[in-house]
């Protein structure tokens, strides 16, 4: 009878902790990451194997913004989000825009001031009107990836 034996070891350097790297910054830039060493020893009385491998598991999300003032503090806002698999265009499952206004952060609505353009490459673009009493326009983009991956991103939006 053979024996199989599999040893992992999660992946340790820098941005990585056990394994897990979670970068979700302000300058537009999201990343969620898991990676780990594999190790998968087979043995019996006439063959012994040994395979290591290493998995890399990385969803990014890079957002830009831009708006320009409508008419008071109404704002039309334009977000480019581009989702990546591994560096790859990835499908997103679920795409959630925020913005803030004074300390809140808030979902635009109604719906006729909404639209989400899906160009089907990973690129992404909403677009909103609001009431924003900033000069500056931040905004954080929340999004699921097929795989059920999370992550985020902020940034503060640039003025037409």
């Amino acid at each position: 009878m053979g024996r199989a034996v599999l040893i992992f070891t999660p992946y340790e350097m820098k941005p990585y902790s056990s394994g897990i790297a979670i970068l979700w910054g302000s300058d537009g830039l999201g990343v969620s990451s898991a990676y780990s060493d594999f190790d998968l020893r087979l043995s019996d009385r006439e063959v012994n194997v040994n395979v290591t491998y290493a998995i890399n598991v990385t969803t990014t999300l890079l957002i830009q913004g831009t708006y320009r003032v409508i008419q008071g503090d109404e704002k039309q806002v334009n977000v480019t989000c581009n989702l990546l698999n591994e560096g790859r265009p990835a499908v997103a499952r679920d795409i959630t825009l925020y913005y803030r206004s004074l300390n809140d952060w808030l979902i635009p609505g109604p719906p006729n001031n909404y639209t989400l353009v899906d160009y089907g490459n990973g690129t992404y673009l909403i677009s909103f009107v609001a009431e924003i009493f900033s000069s500056d326009v931040e905004v954080s983009v929340h999004a699921y990836d097929q795989r059920e991956i999370y992550t985020q991103a902020n940034v503060t939006c640039v003025k037409l």
